[in-house]
């Protein structure tokens, strides 16, 4: 079966995308490429199971495959999203990339005003007031991850500061595929991170 073994959630702008192509490169892992936000959309989640675990399949033989989606970490706007990942894979494991909240949010709105136009205000101010589901709730890391920690175990769960990824991808990678169960001592990631 071509499930997914974990799922990296977290908000915009806090590593989800970096961490992603690290684990791309792991010969043991097979990551999906882009955000399909399955469990969070509607429109998505009707073409159904069958539809979903068809993107895992491969004529490589990874021992885990994983996805990633920030709308995952989006309580306030997907509320069916932990619900729907728990009764699919109740033994998933989870990362969840945080990072300093308001360095957070600035960077979000600025990419939005960028590639976004007119979907957030101009003035930051004006912006987190009238677009608080877009920018500030997903940056609430302990309501997001409270959401799953009521349905998974904490040994599911694995938190990574986007910090310290920059600081110190080696070290943040190597827990993190310790986390995942495949082979340490891989030199991956020997890029330098911007």
């Amino acid at each position: 079966m071509n499930k997914p073994d974990f799922i990296v959630i977290g908000a915009s702008k806090c590593g989800t995308s970096t961490l992603r192509n690290y684990l791309a490169k792991h010969p043991d892992i097979l990551m999906i490429t882009k955000e399909i936000q399955f469990f969070s959309c509607d429109d998505t989640y009707a073409k159904g199971l069958s539809w979903y675990e068809s993107l895992f399949e491969t004529e490589k033989s990874p021992k885990i495959r994983g996805e990633v989606s920030n709308l995952y970490s989006m309580q306030e706007v997907y509320p069916k999203s932990v619900e729907r990942i728990q009764n699919y894979a109740p033994d998933i494991k989870i990362i969840y990339c945080v990072r300093e909240p308001m360095t957070r949010i600035q960077s979000y709105w600025l990419e939005k005003r960028t590639h976004g136009g007119e979907s957030v205000h101009y003035d930051f101010n004006t912006a987190v007031k009238l677009n608080r589901d877009k920018l500030v709730d997903s940056a609430n890391y302990w309501r997001q991850i409270n959401a799953y920690r009521n349905v998974f175990s904490d040994s599911q769960i694995h938190v990574i500061f986007f910090e310290d990824l920059i600081k110190n991808p080696h070290e943040v990678m190597k827990k993190c595929v310790f986390f995942l169960g495949v082979d340490t001592d891989i030199p991956l990631f020997d890029e330098v991170l911007h």
